[in-house]
């Protein structure tokens, strides 16, 4: 626990408000994507450009989200979680 201890956590759920963060691209998200660190992700790759797009516009609820994706909560969650992993969301 100590070696993460800087780490920002938070509870990700329906209530959550998602943003980009200042400087992501859909061409930064498609290099991430190929990097090795994120090459067996819990999440398609189709569901994390999904819910990057739906994000792109605004700040959005992740319940929100999620019916723009077409996917339920806890795979919205996983995918947002990755992005704030990637560095280009914001959980709010």
């Amino acid at each position: 626990f100590h070696a993460f201890g800087h780490y920002p956590t938070a509870h990700i759920g329906p209530a959550t408000r998602l943003r980009l963060t200042p400087g992501a691209t859909r061409e930064r998200l498609a290099i991430l994507l190929t990097h090795p660190l994120f090459g067996e992700l819990p999440a398609p790759k189709t569901v994390l450009e999904a819910l990057y797009a739906a994000i792109e516009p605004g700040e959005i609820a992740l319940a929100e989200s999620a019916t723009d994706v077409g996917a339920n909560i806890p795979a919205t969650v996983r995918a947002a979680g990755i992005l704030a992993k990637m560095g280009l969301v914001r959980l709010v």
